[in-house]
């Protein structure tokens, strides 16, 4: 009883009716999303490094992937090879390309000591479509 909480009008946030306006508009009013744009990546490591370089991959890229909005569709290595093959999609309201740019110039991706130089021999991104 002898306690005041500080009184919150929900109604007269701008945060919050700018979210009750959004939710109730029809998806044709709102800005429209980009298409899902996925890429098969193959990427080929020297030998030896392909677990090293899984495990960076692991550890510090795909959490940061993740963070920034892109979906993994799954990793996997090829030892045959020596390739680390995985997809990665994004589904937002900037193009693949350009959520990808942001991705490197931000600044936990900048101050990684993360250099695919280091790791990688050849890469080769291929935009796929899904069909079943």
């Amino acid at each position: 009883m002898g306690t005041s909480e500080p009184t919150f009008n929900r109604l007269r946030d701008p945060r919050i009716t700018w979210l009750l306006q959004w939710r109730t508009k029809s998806t044709r009013e709102r800005a429209p999303l980009m298409a899902k744009t996925t890429q098969l990546r193959t990427y080929t490591v020297p030998d030896g490094l392909l677990d090293e370089w899984a495990q960076r991959w692991k550890a510090d890229i795909l959490p940061l992937r993740l963070e920034w909005g892109f979906a993994i569709g799954g990793a996997w290595v090829d030892r045959e090879l020596n390739q680390f093959v995985w997809l990665i999609s994004y589904d937002g309201p900037e193009t693949f390309a350009e959520r990808n740019a942001m991705y490197w110039d931000s600044p936990a991706r900048t101050s990684m000591d993360l250099d695919p130089d280091a790791y990688l021999v050849s890469t080769e991104e291929r935009t796929v479509e899904e069909w079943y």
